[in-house]
C-alpha cells in the first residue's frame, strides 16, 4: 500500500472573536457554504468553500450569538435559503434570508418568541 499523505494547511482566514460554531451546507443543496458564528464580536461570517468571505452579518437584534444553522426550502419551485442564529442571552432564534434578490446579501426574516431558559442549539428541517 501507499503511505498516507500528512495533512497540509490549505488556507488561513481572519474571523471574529470567540468562534462558537461552524456550519457547512447540506451537500449540493447549499453549495457547501460555510457559516462561522463568532460570539465575541456578535457576527456571523458567510464563506465560500474556498474560504473567501462572502458576507459578515452584524445586526443590533443579535445580543449573544452562540450558534448558526442553515436551512433550505425549495417548495413550488422557489428556492429560499436561511440561516438561524441562536441567541443565548436574548433567549430567541433569529432567522435571516440569503441568496435572494435583496439589496443586502442577508435580510432579517423573523425572530422566535422568547424561549424559556437559554437556547444553545437549534436544528431545522423542511418537512413536506
Amino acid at each position: 500500500g501507499t503511505a498516507a499523505t500528512p495533512p497540509a494547511l490549505y488556507k488561513s482566514i481572519v474571523i471574529g472573536k470567540n468562534p462558537t460554531s461552524i456550519e457547512n451546507g447540506n451537500g449540493t443543496v447549499y453549495k457547501n457554504d460555510i457559516f462561522i458564528n463568532c460570539r465575541g464580536d456578535k457576527s456571523i461570517y458567510a464563506l465560500q468553500p474556498s474560504g473567501d468571505v462572502n458576507y459578515v452579518l452584524r445586526d443590533s437584534r443579535i445580543e449573544d450569538p452562540v450558534m448558526v444553522e442553515n436551512s433550505y426550502n425549495g417548495r413550488r419551485g422557489v428556492n429560499r435559503y436561511f440561516i438561524h442564529v441562536v441567541d443565548f442571552a436574548g433567549k430567541k432564534v433569529l432567522t435571516y434570508v440569503y441568496k435572494q434578490d435583496f439589496q443586502r446579501p442577508m435580510t432579517f426574516g423573523a425572530a422566535s418568541e422568547i424561549i424559556p431558559g437559554h437556547p444553545f442549539a437549534y436544528q431545522q428541517d423542511e418537512v413536506p
